[in-house]
């Protein structure tokens, strides 16, 4: 349908920009306030998997943008403001208080724009009904207008954000299954923590200026299936259908338990210098005693906030006799490291 709008890397970049920004002049902006409130467009924006270094999209009412590849790192915008969304008035009075109906899904921002003097990286300046879901920043976030307003309310769900998350005028907000790594500065009335990493103690009070903001912490997400999202893998669209969980805490994408190699002869080769984060506590890989010839290459392995006894565990012989001299496990170019991006509060 000529509502869906279908981006690749190899597209003319300023035919693809062109058409955001006409996207976005229908259905976005603050001239006047508020403009496509009741705009009768609407359109979904899928990016192919990519790192988009000359494109950003301004999200307006109605528009969902959408990063489709497997994971959120696949599809990522570098240039600019990247995906944002900015408060519908210029009045501070009302600011970002309409700012409802959009989306961001499953892709990555990695932007340092300077929205003002004192905050650097990416603005999602909404209230309610426009959800962040399964995306990856890179860098701070900020939720509300720059450089004032109002906002009220807002939701983000499987995010991560390497630097801090900013508030600002938010009065209320549910980040469920998030993970914070530079904290959560701020806030006002009510903010709810569900399953999430990094996120401020637990407070409740009416006098939050001696304190901090009143938040609420709920260790884990009892039970919860992500939503389903799109991808583009092997030259097919693909329907992807996550599945039930219980008691999570942090991303359903990142590595919460060993990769493990399950048969003989497996090899698992990273390109690029593929990175694998154990954020739980565990090894980031696991090869089973018992198992021969198996290789592992390519892949940085990197501590996470828990500490890990080993971030590679190859097993000793397993079962006597299943052992082949001959047939030795092999490791090329994997490299171990304690801290990259986040230099505190890893060991291993």
């Amino acid at each position: 349908p000529d509502s869906v709008l279908v981006y690749r890397l190899d597209d003319d970049v300023a035919t693809s920009q062109a058409k955001i920004n006409a996207l976005y002049a229908e259905n976005g902006g603050t001239k006047p306030g508020n403009h496509g409130h009741w705009s009768e467009r609407r359109a979904a924006l899928l990016f192919h998997p990519g790192e988009y270094k000359s494109i950003e999209v301004p999200v307006g009412y109605y528009t969902q943008v959408l990063g489709l590849g497997a994971v959120p790192a696949s599809t990522s915008f570098t240039h600019g403001r990247g995906v944002y969304s900015e408060g519908t008035s210029t009045d501070p009075l009302v600011g970002a208080l309409n700012t409802f109906w959009r989306g961001a899904e499953n892709l990555q921002i990695n932007v340092s724009h300077a929205w003002t003097k004192q905050f650097k990286g990416a603005l999602w300046a909404v209230s309610q009904a426009a959800p962040l879901r399964r995306v990856a920043i890179i860098g701070n976030l900020r939720l509300s207008p720059v450089p004032s307003g109002y906002s009220s309310g807002g939701f983000m769900a499987d995010v991560t954000v390497s630097g801090r998350v900013d508030p600002g005028s938010q009065q209320q907000f549910l980040v469920r299954n998030c993970e914070i790594k530079g904290g959560w500065q701020g806030g006002v009335w009510n903010q709810v923590f569900v399953g999430s990493l990094g996120g401020p103690q637990a407070l409740c009070t009416h006098v939050a200026e001696q304190r901090g903001a009143p938040a609420l912490q709920v260790k884990a997400t009892p039970v919860i299936a992500e939503k389903p999202f799109i991808s583009f893998e092997s030259g097919r669209y693909k329907l992807n259908i996550p599945v039930t969980q219980r008691d999570t805490i942090g991303v359903s994408w990142s590595t919460k338990a060993p990769l493990v190699m399950r048969r003989s002869g497996q090899v698992l080769l990273g390109l690029g210098i593929a990175t694998l984060v154990a954020t739980r506590g565990t090894a980031a890989i696991l090869v089973p005693g018992g198992l021969h010839g198996c290789r592992v290459a390519g892949l940085m392995l990197q501590a996470g906030p828990h500490t890990s006894r080993t971030l590679l565990h190859v097993e000793g012989g397993g079962t006597p006799g299943t052992v082949v001299a001959s047939e030795p496990t092999f490791l090329h170019d994997v490299f171990v490291r304690v801290g990259g991006t986040e230099c505190s509060g890893v060991s291993a």
